[in-house]
């Protein structure tokens, strides 16, 4: 597997390691309370495939976080779910597919068409407190 994310794609099966979107860590301080987040006219799925169009398919993995963004730790059990933002330009993001935890440490983007898609990613918490978005990554689909 190509180590620079941003290279071609040549196969319709694809897995990507992400650890850039690693479910970066929850905030305590300025945390944004509740769900939802992404760009207005997105739209949202839970653990429901979203159709961009095409028969390509990408599968994302992550590592769940081991701390929460002011250093402290959190356990599995504290986690409650994932958000993956996904869009055709940077850090505009038409599609937000939520993730229940239970364990999962994966999402297939699938139907997707020939371009460029930038995903984010940000993990709740049991209190529903939720992380800031991770760096954003660039996959181009050939």
């Amino acid at each position: 597997m190509p180590k620079n994310i941003h290279s071609q794609w040549r196969h319709s099966a694809r897995t990507l390691m992400i650890t850039a979107l690693a479910a970066t860590m929850l905030a305590l301080g300025g945390c944004i309370s509740g769900g939802g987040g992404g760009s207005s006219g997105s739209r949202s799925s839970d653990n429901n495939t979203v159709d961009f169009g095409g028969n390509e398919s990408v599968t994302l993995s992550w590592s769940a976080p081991s701390a929460r963004e002011n250093g402290d730790p959190i356990s599995l059990s504290e986690i409650e779910a994932y958000e993956l933002y996904v869009g055709q330009q940077s850090g505009n993001y038409s599609d937000v597919i939520r993730i229940g935890d239970n364990g999962n440490n994966s999402y297939t983007l699938r139907n997707l068409a020939v371009g460029t898609y930038y995903v984010a990613m940000r993990t709740a918490d049991i209190n529903g407190l939720w992380s800031r978005l991770s760096t954003e990554i660039e996959l181009n689909i050939q």
